[in-house]
């Protein structure tokens, strides 16, 4: 098996390598974490970001601007 990664700035050829992936009926995975520049966020989207955000709050999953001061200072 070999992995190929396809970098793809607009919803126009996505649909099309998309469309080309099925007709040859190839396996894909879509990597949703990287967001197109021009890509709007949705409202849905936006309040499941800040629910993640105070979910980590509340675990304590966070560090100071201070500590990371002091962290970024060491690269």
């Amino acid at each position: 098996m070999i992995t190929l990664t396809v970098n793809i700035d607009n919803k126009k050829s996505e649909k099309a390598v998309k469309a080309v992936l099925d007709a040859l009926g190839l396996n894909y995975n879509i990597d949703k974490s990287e967001r197109l520049v021009d890509e709007e966020q949705t409202l849905e989207e936006y309040n499941a970001d800040l629910e993640d955000g105070n979910s980590e709050i509340e675990r304590g999953d966070f560090i100071s601007a201070t500590q990371l001061k002091a962290e970024a200072s060491k690269w």
